[in-house]
């Protein structure tokens, strides 16, 4: 798979990865040295220029870099029922490329790139967790009989959403 490296002020790099991740792609600006990187994760149907304003202002504090989800902005759809937990593996397959061990993340999510953070924050090891900060998202639902409920309403949603064509997808 191809990952698209969109980096401040260069051109597009793109990079092989060997995992069997589809590609990312991000943009990523700021201090190299900074004591952690700051990832920003867009909310459902958004992409990383939802966040570039920001991106742009934190870049001049830190390396900050904002990934495109998988199926959002302009990087490769992923064909599963599991979202959640593939959109977490592709968004630390790329993270671990672009800033390697032991490199420190602060992750900032909104809505669904929340429960994205707070899953990636759960399989990072503790030393590369430098901290999470969640805008409007939640860790889910506690109930198992909501939770079905909900899946089930998000996996007829999601079949209706690949079903639409882009001029159609306007309509959402």
């Amino acid at each position: 798979p191809r990952l698209c490296v969109h980096v401040h002020g260069s051109s597009p790099v793109h990079v092989h990865l060997t995992s069997d991740m589809l590609a990312h792609t991000h943009a990523r600006c700021g201090a190299s040295d900074s004591e952690a990187a700051i990832v920003l994760l867009h909310g459902f149907l958004g992409d990383r220029r939802d966040v570039e304003p920001l991106r742009q202002k934190l870049g001049a504090l830190a390396d900050c870099i904002s990934l495109d989800l998988p199926g959002h902005g302009d990087s490769a759809w992923m064909p599963t029922i599991d979202a959640g937990t593939s959109a977490v593996d592709a968004a630390l397959a790329t993270l671990e490329a672009l800033c390697p061990p032991p490199a420190r993340l602060l992750l900032v999510g909104y809505s669904m790139g929340g429960r994205v953070a707070l899953q990636l924050a759960a399989r990072l090891p503790p030393p590369r967790l430098a901290g999470l900060v969640i805008l409007s998202g939640s860790p889910g639902l506690d109930d198992g009989a909501l939770r079905e409920a909900r899946l089930s309403r998000d996996v007829a949603l999601a079949a209706r959403l690949r079903a639409m064509t882009p001029p159609h997808f306007d309509e959402w």
